[in-house]
């Protein structure tokens, strides 16, 4: 690879989706230097960035809580309410009046809502504030 020259060499990098990019950087010491000297895999082009960490602490009796950038950056501009309140709720005395968040992905929530006899399962999007209640089982619901 001596013979090619970096611009060169860095040409033809810039042309690699970021994924491949990325991994290309791993191919040896030299394409390494010229990736990051170039500053050809920038931040904002790699796919699936982190926009914030919503934590859960079923078990701690501890609210919920969503963290993110700070919303004064132009790329977060939009202020996310992990307490999940716009979810609706039921009060029945002895039992549960809140939502558990059983799993997630890609942004998605899949709330449980405990009754005595039944189980209201939920797919929620925090940042949207919208949210469906999946059909009801015919028989009780142990596991999702």
């Amino acid at each position: 690879m001596g013979a090619l020259p970096d611009n060169a060499l860095a040409g033809i990098l810039r042309l690699l989706p970021p994924r491949s990019l990325a991994v290309s950087r791993c191919v040896c010491k030299a394409w390494l230097a010229i990736i990051d000297a170039r500053a050809l895999l920038l931040p904002h082009l790699l796919p699936h960035s982190i926009r914030g960490i919503f934590l859960n602490y079923v078990d701690y009796h501890r609210p919920h809580h969503f963290t993110r950038p700070s919303s004064t950056s132009p790329l977060f501009p939009k202020v996310v309410d992990g307490m999940l309140d716009f979810l609706p709720v039921e009060t029945i005395e002895g039992v549960c009046d809140c939502w558990w968040v059983l799993d997630h992905c890609n942004g998605l929530l899949l709330c449980d809502f405990p009754r005595i006899m039944r189980r209201d399962l939920c797919v929620c999007n925090p940042a949207t504030r919208r949210w469906t209640l999946l059909p009801h089982q015919n028989t009780l619901v142990i596991n999702y």
